[in-house]
């Protein structure tokens, strides 16, 4: 019985501390957020960069969204972009064409065609 109540006060005052390190962490993670938010603010570098390109003909290289083609390049057009998907319109061998979106995380780059490359 003597153990049992030893072992209950060195428990006791080894978890005497643990309220004060819980705020400590709490309190950097608050601050951690604030920094990465301030940071980004819901932006994305990549999105605002290829809001430009919108209308015109591309070389998008991506692994993501590109396992249906075989190819990790496609040449097309973007169609629209927000902050965080792009969508796409391509022609296929066949000469369907088809409408697609990417996530703008997943596009490793973007090659802008000139007028006179552009195939159609």
């Amino acid at each position: 019985m003597e153990y049992f109540g030893l072992f209950a006060f060195v428990m006791v005052l080894c978890y005497m501390g643990l309220p004060r390190q819980v705020r400590q962490l709490e309190s950097k993670v608050k601050k951690l957020n604030k920094t990465v938010s301030n940071n980004i603010k819901g932006e994305n570098v990549m999105s605002k960069l290829i809001n430009d390109l919108v209308g015109k003909k591309c070389i998008v290289k991506s692994d993501a969204g590109l396992e249906l083609i075989s190819n990790n390049e496609i040449e097309c057009k973007i169609l629209e972009a927000d902050e965080d998907w792009l969508k796409i319109e391509y022609a296929e061998k066949k000469g369907n064409v088809i409408t697609m979106l990417l996530r703008i995380d997943d596009i490793e780059g973007v090659e802008i065609l000139n007028e006179e490359n552009v195939t159609e």
